[in-house]
């Protein structure tokens, strides 16, 4: 899952539309607080489209999303809704990504 980003980006001092958004790597931590709240940590990876992501292109950039949650039900959900809220114009993608690496999967 995805999203294909029509607002225009500025990565870099170039201006670039319909990039390509994912999330990656979540990291779920527990708050040392006695509410039962959880951190959920992931990065953010842009590429210049889908295409560059399926052919494993290297991101043109990356950062962090936390969101704060008690939560712990349809993680991705939570985090593609938070990040929406960044972007005005977009296009949810929930095709699979083709696996284009050689390596052998585990």
């Amino acid at each position: 899952m995805g999203l294909i980003i029509a607002d225009e980006m500025n990565v870099y001092g170039l201006s670039l539309s319909n990039c390509y958004v994912n999330v990656d790597n979540l990291i779920i931590s527990k708050t040392g607080s006695q509410d039962m709240k959880y951190v959920i940590s992931t990065n953010v990876q842009c590429f210049t489209s889908r295409t560059a992501r399926n052919q494993n292109e290297q991101t043109i950039s990356m950062r962090q999303l936390r969101l704060l949650t008690n939560d712990t039900t349809n993680l991705h959900e939570q985090v593609y809704t938070l990040l929406k809220k960044d972007y005005k114009n977009y296009t949810d993608d929930f095709d699979e990504i083709e696996e284009t690496s050689n390596l052998p999967r585990i």
